[in-house]
């Protein structure tokens, strides 16, 4: 099984998510009030991954999503991104696994200056994204930082 393979769409054979080896979907990950935590699909792919189980890819199954508008706003995915980079931190500890380099606290808060000036540029909505989520990460691994993002709620807004 790929570990790196994207959540967009996935059907499950519930025996396997329900097994208590992997323990079903957490409920730690995913959305949460009006934050935009997520991870709880990809949880139970690297959970199944660990046991030894596979998956199929069938690329004659098509999936169709309606976006709403407010999502196609550069404000929504920079809150994205920055929930993005929460998610991963939180998958991590739910998997109880060691923080992997690219998300060190150090490393991510050297690249904050550097992405900064990206971020600015709209003609690469790539800065904005690396921006955010390594910001995002970042301030996970500080929980005095996470509570204040957490109970933030809707009105956490990413200012800059």
């Amino acid at each position: 099984m790929r570990r790196d393979a994207t959540s967009a769409a996935r059907i499950w054979r519930s025996a396997a998510t329900r097994s208590p080896r992997v323990g079903g979907f957490p409920d730690s990950l995913g959305r949460v009030g009006a934050t935009l935590l997520g991870g709880e699909e990809s949880f139970v792919v690297e959970s199944l991954a660990d046991l030894g189980m596979g998956a199929v890819y069938d690329g004659s199954i098509a999936v169709w999503h309606c976006i709403p508008a407010e999502r196609l706003t550069t404000d929504w995915v920079a809150r994205r991104a920055f929930w993005e980079g929460v998610s991963q931190v939180a998958m991590t500890k739910a998997l109880r696994r060691p923080v992997p380099r690219w998300l060190w606290r150090p490393k991510l808060a050297l690249s904050l200056p550097l992405l900064w000036p990206l971020r600015l540029l709209s003609s690469n909505p790539d800065g904005i994204i690396r921006y955010h989520m390594a910001l995002g990460a970042c301030l996970a691994q500080s929980p005095k930082r996470l509570g204040q993002i957490w109970t933030g709620g809707s009105e956490c807004r990413i200012q800059g």
